[in-house]
């Protein structure tokens, strides 16, 4: 595959990027995949996509520590946010609302979600398995299994692996949702779709916010259970 992934990039060239993007978005609407890579509830890196053979990959923290200095890290967040809030943006990722958290609660953005191919698989063919790596697997030209590569950083050694695993998980992403999109629409199940997009929003705000437990009650339920 002649994949065009950025990884490891100077502050000016994810600045560059970022503006572009901006660029874009000024123009008309853009189709965006992004995907995060958490450790220890930590944000390492965002990979960001515009096409299903080019990824960008954003660094965070990595072996060093910070990646960028303290003004770098706060303006590329504020570039961010101009992304991900703009009104022409169409965002999509492999189970969104996971993703959208840690983006709220680590760079106070509230983004809105456009696609889930997870979520899509389920109004396509409900009870088959959602996992990317099948999804992938089902839909993608040319597919080569990379998933159990994600493994590796849970001892965290290579930063470079992680920022390219980052950029795989992005492309895959972005020709499924292509595949998705058009299978949604020959099959007649856009208004399934649209029903279960529309409850991102109640979804996310109900994870942001929390819900009552009643302690109690759980504990004698878990315990007949």
């Amino acid at each position: 595959n002649s994949y065009d992934f950025t990884t490891g990039p100077s502050f000016d060239t994810t600045r560059l990027y970022l503006l572009s993007l901006i660029a874009s978005l000024s123009q008309g609407p853009v189709r965006l995949v992004f995907d995060l890579e958490i450790f220890r509830k930590e944000i390492l890196c965002m990979g960001l996509s515009t096409g299903p053979k080019q990824a960008f990959c954003i660094p965070f923290l990595c072996l060093k520590g910070y990646y960028f200095s303290e003004e770098e890290h706060c303006q590329v967040i504020d570039l961010l946010r101009v992304i991900f809030t703009h009104p022409n943006l169409r965002l999509c990722n492999q189970n969104i609302s996971f993703d959208l958290q840690f983006l709220f609660w680590r760079f106070f953005i509230k983004a809105k979600a456009s696609f889930d191919t997870m979520v899509a698989q389920g109004v396509l063919f409900p009870g088959t398995p959602k996992s990317l790596d099948y999804l992938a697997s089902m839909y993608c030209e040319n597919y080569l299994y990379w998933k159990d590569d994600g493994k590796f950083w849970i001892k965290y050694e290579s930063d470079e692996k992680i920022w390219y695993y980052n950029c795989l998980d992005c492309v895959y992403t972005f020709e499924v949702w292509d595949a998705q999109e058009n299978a949604i629409d020959k099959l007649g199940f856009a208004p399934q779709m649209s029903f279960m997009l529309r409850q991102f929003s109640h979804v996310q705000d109900i994870m942001l916010r929390g819900v009552k437990v009643d302690l109690e009650a759980k504990a004698t339920i878990s315990q007949e259970l």
